[in-house]
């Protein structure tokens, strides 16, 4: 897939630019999961865990691997309870209250 498409008007997401027809959604659609099995093979992974995608590549990655390859986060630490507050436990066995 031509990626320069991507970027022409850059106002619109990939969603407005398929209905308008300016995208080809089979092609958008094969490039994405392109991206995940490519992804899925790398030694490390860095993103978001907010991304599905993201989750994907990891989980696809431990289940083929049989173990977690290193990753880091670009967010504070991941919860799933959007934005209410949530304990973490640390390592000297202290609890510490955040928001996510």
């Amino acid at each position: 897939m031509n990626r320069a498409q991507l970027a022409q008007q850059a106002s619109l997401n990939v969603e407005h630019k398929a209905m308008r027809g300016s995208l080809d959604v089979h092609d958008v659609t094969a490039s994405a999961l392109v991206d995940v099995e490519l992804l899925t093979d790398a030694d490390a992974h860095v993103g978001a865990l907010t991304s599905n995608v993201f989750r994907l590549v990891l989980q696809l990655s431990f289940a083929r691997k049989g173990y977690v390859a290193p990753f880091v986060s670009l967010e504070n630490t991941y919860c799933s309870n959007f934005g209410a507050g949530a304990m973490m436990n640390r390592t000297d066995g202290t609890e510490r209250f955040f928001l996510c």
